[in-house]
């Protein structure tokens, strides 16, 4: 499965969570961090800075604008404080992942077909918010699901579902490099499940030009 959010915008440098960029960075940059699967093309918006992208997760990023160590952050439903302020950059709707014999199988899942199903899902440890987003919003819509599999990116989550051991829930976004065979991602039947991507900054500097 390749990636289909490859960065081909040069006001891009890469950088690590130590700091160290693969070029020399400028005055001007900006240090963004950004949730690995949503990729980096947000940046290309910059106006007059090049930015420094940082992979972190989502409660990393927060942190990281707290203690300034970053000037703002790219991520999946954060949790807030006060000193954080936010801006909805998109939504996307939630996939169900299962194997392509399984008896839920259909287009869309109907949510009470997932009843008593082992779920794999990303970590609350990763990601409080989203986790429950997946979760709760499952539950209320009649899949009373058993949280059972952790998986934080789609690599370890496939394996799981094609083995038949859990289905799995991800974004739309998440799927945009394709998927195996013998897999398969349909939407629930009813009121879409949507989660939120933000751009997030410290509310004493003011939103980054991105």
């Amino acid at each position: 499965m390749t990636d289909a959010r490859t960065n081909r915008c040069s006001a891009v440098t890469t950088s690590t969570p130590s700091g160290r960029s693969r070029t020399a960075a400028s005055s001007l940059a900006l240090r963004v961090g950004y949730a690995e699967d949503l990729g980096t093309e947000l940046f290309c918006r910059a106006a007059g800075v090049r930015v420094v992208p940082v992979p972190m997760t989502t409660p990393e990023q927060v942190s990281a604008i707290l203690e300034r160590r970053l000037d703002a952050g790219w991520c999946w439903e954060p949790e807030l404080p006060d000193e954080v302020d936010s801006e909805v950059v998109g939504r996307e709707a939630v996939r169900i992942l299962l194997a392509a014999d399984d008896p839920a199988d259909a287009d869309p899942v109907v949510p009470s077909s997932l009843a008593g199903r082992s779920l794999a899902v990303v970590p609350r440890s990763v990601n409080p918010r989203l986790h429950d987003r997946f979760v709760d919003g499952l539950r209320a819509r009649g899949a009373e699901v058993v949280v059972a599999h952790e998986a934080v990116r789609l690599d370890r989550l496939v394996p799981l579902v094609l083995a038949g051991v859990a289905i799995g829930i991800t974004q739309e976004r998440v799927l945009a490099g394709g998927l195996p065979a013998g897999l398969v991602a349909r939407p629930l039947q009813g009121e879409p499940l949507v989660v939120e991507h933000r751009l997030v900054w410290r509310r004493d500097r003011g939103r980054p030009p991105l």
